[in-house]
């Protein structure tokens, strides 16, 4: 089974905010098993999103739309979807419950065009929003499974984890496996040209991406030919040790992001990236760095009780991270030309964040 996404919003086509919502989708789906094959961004126009539900329909089994679900007159995703589907809309009076409750809960008052969100197509399954006042639903038609999904990102997370990766798992699938080394010190030309003769009997699909300071290679197998593909793999494995740096997208920026939640107090002074470090933790920090108490800082500094990363250059200009008083770790980076020097200041923010994580861990182990 293919997947397609439908982004419905005005605000996404006129480049106001980012599509992150089929950035998690996408990724979510991958952790399923089943591969994304169609993204579609359109705006709030009426025909346009017929169009692209068409399309959908047409490439794909499972069709994911989000946006167009709220109140205001510019949200009537839901009515193209029960033309599309060729059923009619019913009022939900449970969901109606539910808007007026949580309006009443913000000293908001309802009014009756608030309604317009209580209605689904009918014969479909109403998905209860705890995060938000617009329910998604779910909906088959023919061959294909069809999910509406509210715009807030926060939103369509919970629905995801509380109602349609239960439903995914229903599906008689043969999911897709992911195995992935990101790399350092090799460019992308030379990756390619030491691994692809170890891969050329491989069945699957092959991908390298870009993110500096790495490299990332990844190969993907349906669940039912990896036992025949762990040679394949152990083969990459013995070729890329040399390089590895992560495997099977481990972020050491998301783990430290994690970290900085769990500390009282985190310290960072940072010598030696101009300020590249805060940069890579940022996709991961829009939530945790107004939770928690952080102090990111070029200055040597000293906070009582903080738990420190210090990242400095020593007299003879290597790098040194020093965590919580411990040993110095000393880190060379594999770009040695000035022309690098970016892609070097990221490899020692990755670096630290990896050193910091690891004896984190060690003194803090999961239970």
């Amino acid at each position: 089974m293919k997947a397609s996404l439908l982004t419905v919003g005005t605000e996404i086509t006129s480049g106001q905010i980012t599509n992150g919502n089929a950035r998690v989708i996408s990724a979510n789906l991958m952790k399923s098993g089943i591969e994304t094959v169609l993204q579609i961004s359109v705006p709030d126009d009426r025909q346009r999103i017929l169009e692209a539900l068409t399309l959908c329909e047409n490439q794909t089994e499972l069709i994911f739309v989000t946006g167009g679900l709220g109140p205001t007159s510019d949200d009537f995703t839901r009515e193209l979807i029960q033309k599309w589907a060729e059923l009619p809309l019913e009022f939900d009076e449970v969901s109606w419950v539910k808007v007026q409750a949580r309006l009443i809960e913000r000293d908001q008052i309802p009014h009756d065009f608030q309604k317009q969100q209580c209605y689904f197509p009918k014969g479909s399954t109403v998905l209860d929003n705890s995060q938000g006042t617009a329910n998604g639903f779910y909906l088959k038609k023919g061959r294909a499974h069809l999910w509406a999904l509210p715009g807030p990102p926060n939103e369509i997370e919970a629905l995801w984890s509380e109602h349609i990766k239960k439903q995914i798992q229903n599906f008689n699938l043969d999911p897709i496996q992911v195995k992935s080394w990101d790399v350092v010190g090799i460019g992308e030309n030379q990756l390619a040209h030491i691994v692809e003769p170890a891969i050329q009997k491989f069945s699957g699909l092959v991908g390298y991406r870009v993110h500096q300071p790495f490299v990332e290679f990844k190969l993907i197998v349906k669940k039912s030919e990896m036992i025949q593909s762990q040679i394949i793999f152990s083969e990459v494995e013995a070729i890329l040790k040399p390089y590895t740096v992560a495997r099977d997208g481990e972020s050491f920026s998301r783990k430290f992001a994690n970290l900085m939640m769990q500390a009282p107090h985190v310290l960072i002074i940072d010598e030696v990236t101009s300020g590249q470090w805060l940069g890579q933790l940022s996709p991961y920090t829009q939530n945790q760095l107004a939770k928690s108490n952080f102090t990111y800082t070029n200055q040597v500094l000293n906070i009582p009780d903080a738990w420190t990363v210090h990242l400095k250059k020593d007299q003879q200009q290597q790098v040194q991270v020093i965590i919580d008083q411990q040993k110095p770790v000393g880190l060379q980076s594999p770009f040695q030309s000035s022309a690098l020097i970016d892609r070097s200041r990221l490899y020692f923010a990755e670096m630290a964040m990896f050193e910091a994580v690891k004896i984190w861990e060690s003194k803090n182990p999961s239970p």
